[in-house]
């Protein structure tokens, strides 16, 4: 079994965005109780602690970044995000989050 390295997450971050992608990584004990240890270890990744609460942050983060470099998207222009249901509530608020938070 593999160590993880938590120490990237023990260093407080310079803003909320910079916390994005460093959710916290759980072993599923009693899920991985029937399994070999030389066969697998289960985990699972707990993106609700993502600011927004959704995997959708890193997304939306790494997607305003690249086309703000490409300059397909400028901080002026205004972002739009259709919602109807829960799902899209969601990818809604980390739209919002990241867009607000990247200018």
């Amino acid at each position: 079994m593999s160590e993880v390295n938590w120490d990237h997450n023990r260093q407080a971050q310079d803003n909320i965005l910079d916390s994005i992608g460093r959710t916290p990584v759980v072993r599923l004990q009693r899920v991985s109780a029937d399994v070999s240890a030389d066969i697998a270890d289960i985990y699972a990744k707990l993106e609700y602690f993502s600011p927004s609460g959704s995997l959708k942050d890193r997304i939306y983060k790494a997607m305003i970044t690249e086309a703000e470099k490409r300059g397909n998207l400028r901080p002026e222009m205004i972002r739009i995000r259709s919602v109807s249901s829960t799902a899209t509530r969601r990818t809604g608020l980390s739209l919002t989050s990241a867009s607000h938070l990247l200018g």
